[in-house]
């Protein structure tokens, strides 16, 4: 049981960033379904009334980030809060094998920190992958769930082989993408990020589709055998 994690970027609710982390994680999470059965985000909710003030009583905020944002009258999703929905909305009884090769990379400058006044010593940068994915399949109906994140400030063309199914021509694209990292919702936007679903043609098993820049996408492919 994978409890009470978070990326904690942007407040008092998460952005655009945040959840492009949040999906990534929930892909390994995911491919390892045999090991995680349960996962839990925290903390779930914030009141936005008054968010200013860290730890003053007369804030409304005690932790950023939260999921969900709200006052007296209304709330909002956050991106992350969309990010898991269309995981747990689009997920299979069956993790598929799959392999991935050129994933594109970014370095990756870990911060310097300081505990206890005292300054860690440097670490060297790492290269990290621009995409993340899993594969997961419906045995009930054959639907094949394929999550893509791209986490990458430009559009990724990517190639996909599928062995042993024939996949109909036209299925279903869930996607959910911003213009910048640091774009969120709001009580006053709340759909500024949301998930858009259309239908896709010209499918098969082996096709190339490019996935917008700080995007998760969902492909929800239909398999005839």
């Amino acid at each position: 049981f994978v409890g009470e994690w978070a990326t904690r970027v942007g407040a008092p609710t998460p952005n655009m960033a945040a959840a492009l982390a949040d999906a990534a994680w929930m892909t390994g999470m995911e491919r390892n379904s045999d090991l995680v059965v349960m996962e839990s985000y925290a903390p779930l909710l914030v009141n936005v009334s008054n968010p200013k003030g860290g730890r003053d009583p007369q804030s409304s905020m005690q932790w950023p980030s939260d999921l969900i944002g709200y006052d007296a009258l209304t709330s909002y999703g956050s991106p992350s809060y969309y990010a898991q929905v269309m995981c747990s909305n689009h997920h299979g009884d069956e993790v598929l094998k799959s392999e991935a090769a050129d994933i594109p990379t970014w370095t990756w400058t870990p911060k310097i920190r300081t505990r206890n006044g005292v300054q860690e010593p440097p670490r060297p940068p790492q290269e990290l992958p621009s995409l993340y994915y899993d594969v997961t399949r419906n045995s009930r109906d054959g639907t094949l769930y394929l999550k893509i994140v791209n986490r990458d400030d430009t559009a990724q063309s990517v190639h996909v082989v599928i062995d042993g199914a024939a996949i109909t021509p036209d299925g279903e694209a869930v996607v959910m993408s911003a213009s910048s990292r640091d774009d969120t919702n709001t009580l006053s936007d709340p759909d500024k990020i949301k998930r858009v679903a259309a239908p896709i043609r010209g499918l098969s098993a082996d096709f190339t589709r490019d996935f917008p820049a700080l995007s998760i996408t969902v492909l929800k492919l239909r398999s005839s055998s």
